[in-house]
């Protein structure tokens, strides 16, 4: 007795190229005729209409999920963490999240999420801020630039920071209470005070009152405990403090009394 071969329908055929060992499942719901050593059996045109209304969900479904995957694997590219080149002791961390990056600062714990507009190229509306990754020849990230200026190096073995609060006395922590002045913008001065109490001392930003304390690492260091931001101070041969460097970039003097 003779066998017919199955004639496939076009979805089927569709399937069968998007997903490979699949399609044999839903293979006799699309068939016009079956498979079969007795007398092919004609498919009732209603049953037919009934499953592919069926199908066709799961199938579009299987393909959306299958184009996610492929976005989400193509994010994890950028995955990592990043060096600021001017100041190595800065770093930010880069993490994929569905179609989206997040970009993690570790000084502050501020979470930044980006939107993809080109293949290295993202960026995040709020803030109306910019990331563009380079690549080396073969395709692996190696950079990504900040706010069009800010060049980020991207590390393999990146070792947070470690910081061991010391004690320093009172009287150790009153030398650096005072006044001290920097320049973000060219001609405008901006001011910070510093206070010492029993065992931290105090930074307040006098541009809008915000107060930071920071505890000692030696007798020259502190660090603040909720944000990774380390301040150093430089004294004088005699002893006095003259400057105070914030964020290993912005060097503060001290307003003389």
């Amino acid at each position: 007795m003779s066998s017919e071969f199955t004639t496939t329908s076009f979805y089927e055929y569709k399937a069968d190229n998007i997903f490979p060992g699949y399609v044999w499942k839903f293979s006799c719901l699309y068939s016009y005729r079956i498979y079969t050593n007795q007398r092919p059996q004609k498919i009732n045109l209603m049953t037919r209409i009934i499953k592919c209304t069926f199908i066709l969900p799961v199938l579009f479904s299987l393909v959306c999920s299958k184009q996610i995957y492929g976005q989400q694997q193509s994010l994890k590219k950028f995955e990592g963490y990043y060096q600021f080149i001017n100041d190595t002791n800065s770093y930010l961390q880069i993490t994929p999240q569905g179609n989206n990056l997040i970009l993690h600062q570790l000084w502050d714990g501020k979470e930044i999420i980006f939107e993809r507009k080109s293949d290295l190229e993202f960026f995040n509306g709020e803030f109306s801020f910019p990331l563009k990754f380079s690549s080396d020849q073969n395709g692996t990230i190696t950079q990504v630039l900040a706010f069009d200026k800010d060049t980020w190096n991207k590390v393999k073995n990146y070792k947070p920071v470690v910081n061991t609060e010391i004690h320093l006395s009172p009287d150790q922590l009153k030398v650096f209470e005072g006044k001290y002045t920097f320049q973000f913008e060219q001609g405008k001065d901006s001011y910070i005070e510093i206070s010492a109490h029993d065992d931290h001392i105090t930074l307040k930003q006098m541009w809008d009152g915000k107060e930071i304390n920071f505890v000692p690492k030696s007798d020259v260091e502190f660090f603040c405990k909720e944000q990774r931001f380390p301040l150093k101070f430089t004294k004088d041969n005699t002893g006095n403090v003259t400057q105070v460097l914030a964020f290993n970039k912005d060097l503060w003097q001290r307003v003389k009394q």
